[in-house]
């Protein structure tokens, strides 16, 4: 089963737990928890490589340091 990126224009959920390591947690249609990954240690560019890798993409925008974000 793979994980699919969510339907277009639709937010993705996120939150911060002060006190836990991050973690990226993918679910399926079914709000089946199919991956988890700690994201701790990753850089920036790591991390936004790593969220391309699963289907998800920028809505425009700015990256830091202002260089634009390809589509």
């Amino acid at each position: 089963m793979t994980a699919q990126p969510p339907a277009r224009g639709r937010p993705v959920p996120c939150c911060s737990i002060p006190g836990r390591v991050p973690e990226l947690v993918l679910y399926d249609a079914s709000n089946v928890e199919i991956e988890r990954m700690f994201v701790d240690k990753l850089h920036y560019d790591e991390l936004h490589t790593l969220i391309q890798t699963k289907g998800f993409s920028r809505k425009g925008g700015l990256r830091s340091g202002g260089a634009a974000m390809a589509p």
